[in-house]
């Protein structure tokens, strides 16, 4: 992050995983005057006032009555500001699988808000699992810096342009289509009132 900040990359929100949501990661993001929205594990204590904070009175967030889609503000240990604490369900119809607690310091986010940005985070995932496999990202002989900068420069270059190739041959199938389906139109037009009779000619409706 801090080499994002030097090279002036514009960002203002930061998700990660519950590996990177301690005191510290929460205090280096803030200070960069970003938002932050992190997963917490359910054994995590919190205080519910800055009172209970400041004398050290926390619980933990498995203990509070917190339900679904319900925002609470609460203060981490050795975090002084205040965040915003969801509870997020899932279910398998009407069977609970799980949950998760998530927290940000942006206070003025709703549970909707917080919920929909961090399910960004698996996309993201989803990316850097792409680079690896289908980019050779993990497969550079690179050691120094300047060598592994180029190359992951170079693949996500790769990335980028193979998905739009991918998605301009979407649209040029999909123009082909939309022809195909305009000229049969004009032709169904062309052909309706009297005929004369002529032999019989192959469909021209089979479209592929």
């Amino acid at each position: 992050m801090q080499q994002c900040v030097y090279n002036n990359l514009i960002f203002k929100c930061v998700l990660a995983d519950s590996w990177f949501s301690s005191a510290e990661n929460f205090r280096f993001v803030a200070d960069l005057n970003c938002h932050f929205i992190r997963p917490l594990n359910a054994n995590r204590k919190v205080a519910l006032s800055q009172s209970d904070h400041q004398q050290g009175r926390y619980q933990p967030i498995e203990s509070l009555s917190l339900e679904e889609g319900q925002t609470l503000v609460v203060w981490v240990e050795t975090v002084d500001f205040p965040l915003v604490l969801t509870r997020q369900v899932f279910k398998d119809g009407d069977r609970v699988q799980g949950h998760l607690y998530v927290v940000t310091n942006d206070l003025t986010a709703d549970s909707v808000c917080i919920q929909t940005h961090y399910a960004r985070r698996w996309r993201i995932e989803e990316f850097h699992k792409s680079l690896k496999s289908n980019a050779g990202y993990a497969h550079s002989p690179a050691h120094r810096v300047r060598s592994q900068s180029n190359n992951v420069f170079l693949t996500m270059l790769a990335f980028v342009n193979r998905a739009a190739g991918a998605v301009g041959s979407l649209a040029a199938l999909n123009l082909k289509k939309s022809f195909c389906l305009k000229n049969l139109t004009l032709t169904q037009r062309h052909e309706t009132g009297p005929k004369e009779p002529q032999h019989p000619q192959k469909s021209i409706y089979s479209i592929s």
